[in-house]
């Protein structure tokens, strides 16, 4: 079994009633809260602080079906090669992110834990959250850093953490939240656990320009799997992150065709910059910045 770092035992809270948890072994290796009474196993290589608790949002628990699934196959799962757009946005979303190095990290939407090890391998603590137990139990069969990574099963809407414990969020579930409720469920949780000044990165599917000629509703499904997602444009993701004292929307993953198989990091970057072609970017990423 594996035992949680104690840096995120210390910003875990209680489902219940909010209370500090510690970690007990009495019946097999648990965080317990003393207050309530309630307990979370860990298994698998991850606490799950979800159960058999009721997802209520209807979309919520579609794709939360709907991903147990796909775990196998989901980016980041071994043997699971990465698109041209995906390797875009990783190397643009570690740009943003800059020195992890003593950070302390919470991600929202780990998955299969693409971006939880290189979290972790830029020197991080990653708190890593996902909803999905399939996901959470390949990201941890394919071996944790277990002084820097804590996996957590647990609804990113209800949450509890540690006021003012984390450094910096990253969420790159955001554009499957299917409301602004639950969105603003979920800004309010890092809002509360940012320390003063602490970031947050959000990773949104962007209504870009094609999107935008060609008439296309902001909100799709994947094929496939029929998961939800919503994409947005930068005022509307700045707007839905009014809770922070200042925000910076930009592109990323900017496809263009006629240039995807030899373009280097550096034009890609450029890309990023151009008014105008940036439109085309795939990604949209909002840092926000709690204020001090």
């Amino acid at each position: 079994m594996t035992v949680i770092p104690s840096f995120a035992l210390s910003l875990l809270r209680c489902a219940a009633d909010g209370g500090p948890l510690t970690l007990a072994r009495d019946q097999g290796e648990r965080l317990r809260c003393d207050a309530c009474g309630a307990s979370y196993p860990v298994r698998d290589g991850f606490v799950d602080m979800l159960g058999d608790a009721p997802i209520e949002d209807a979309e919520s628990r579609f794709e939360h079906e709907a991903r147990a699934v796909e775990a196998n196959q989901s980016r980041g799962a071994p043997g699971v090669p990465l698109s041209v757009v995906d390797e875009l946005e990783v190397a643009s979303t570690l740009r943003h992110l800059g020195d992890l190095a003593g950070c302390t990290v919470l991600e929202l939407g780990c998955g299969a834990g693409l971006y939880t090890r290189l979290l972790a391998a830029q020197g991080a603590r990653v708190v890593a959250v996902d909803f999905s137990a399939p996901h959470l139990a390949v990201h941890a069969a394919q071996g944790l850093d277990a002084e820097r990574v804590a996996l957590i099963r647990a609804d990113v809407t209800t949450l509890r953490l540690a006021p003012s414990s984390v450094d910096l969020a990253l969420n790159t579930l955001y554009s499957n939240l299917p409301s602004p409720t639950l969105r603003a469920a979920t800004n309010a949780l890092v809002v509360s656990a940012l320390r003063p000044a602490g970031r947050y990165l959000v990773s949104a599917h962007h209504h870009d320009l094609r999107r935008r000629v060609r008439r296309r509703a902001p909100e799709s499904r994947y094929g496939g799997s029929g998961i939800f997602y919503a994409a947005m444009t930068s005022r509307e993701l700045a707007n839905d992150l009014s809770a922070f004292a200042a925000v910076e929307t930009t592109p990323a993953a900017v496809c263009l065709p006629f240039v995807m198989r030899w373009a280097s990091d550096r034009v890609w970057r450029w890309l990023e910059r151009v008014p105008g072609l940036n439109e085309l970017g795939a990604i949209l990423l909002a840092d926000a910045r709690k204020g001090a």
